[in-house]
């Protein structure tokens, strides 16, 4: 009798912790909906904050990604490089919101790494030299623990942060590798062939590194995949949007 009693107070405990499960469906409507849309990806961003609140690990993971993915847009593909002080505030956002699945309280998760390094790269780009100078330790330390903890989430992602940090990294003393970049970024290509922002930042690695010829080869052929994806309406699953803008970067750089 006491088994029974306790096999039904365990099963009403997890269908109340099911109960009890976050929504985000109403969240994920205004994330499909960013698109040019300051006041969806607001919406979006709010609710996707309440998520971080779930007591559900798999959730918890998610708003963050989502959150993230919010903040990659809004911040480098939709806010001018022009507005630095705007980017600096949405990527300083994004790394608290990371901060929530920090690996000290949390486990280790690729999600942590990617997005703190993403976040962290392009907060340091935004705010300058002189304030990421003071968190340049950390970001090697995230990107090296990324790399090292795994290297294919979001399709080669930490690869393709730290070939853009290598490229860029005038404003990260030390961190400036060209060809160290290219190995990053053809490495994140091979495992993330559909995450069309490699393509545009190798052609850029290449252009620095005087291989005019190779760049146009890979902006070309990135040109042509993408427009086939998007004639078949196959755009990268929950990256449509982004992969619009990646489209239009693309033609800009062969123009």
């Amino acid at each position: 009798m006491q088994k029974l009693v306790c096999l039904i107070s365990s099963m009403f405990f997890l269908s109340s912790m099911s109960l009890f499960a976050y929504n985000f469906s109403s969240a994920d409507g205004y994330f499909a909906k960013r698109e040019n849309n300051p006041s969806a990806i607001a919406s979006a961003r709010s609710l996707y904050e309440s998520g971080l609140s779930s007591t559900v690990k798999s959730e918890k993971v998610y708003a963050v990604e989502q959150l993230g993915k919010l903040a990659y847009y809004e911040g480098d593909l939709l806010t001018s490089s022009s507005e630095s002080s705007k980017q600096a505030k949405i990527f300083e956002k994004c790394l608290n919101y990371v901060e929530n699945i920090n690996p000290a309280s949390f486990g280790k998760s690729g999600a942590y790494y990617y997005w703190k390094a993403t976040c962290l790269a392009m907060w340091g780009r935004a705010a300058g030299m002189f304030a990421a100078a003071g968190r340049l330790g950390e970001l090697k330390e995230v990107m090296k623990s990324g790399l090292e903890f795994d290297s294919f989430y979001a399709g080669g992602g930490m690869h393709r942060v730290v070939a853009g940090v290598k490229l860029n990294a005038s404003w990260l003393s030390g961190l400036q590798d060209r060809e160290g970049a290219l190995v990053h970024i053809d490495q994140a290509i091979a495992k993330g062939s559909t995450f069309f922002n490699a393509y545009v930042l190798k052609a850029e690695i290449l252009r620095k590194l005087n291989r005019d010829d190779e760049a146009l080869v890979v902006l070309e052929d990135a040109k042509r995949k993408l427009e086939n994806l998007v004639r078949n309406n196959n755009l990268p699953e929950g990256y449509e949007v982004e992969a619009r803008v990646f489209l239009q970067q693309i033609k800009a750089a062969l123009r």
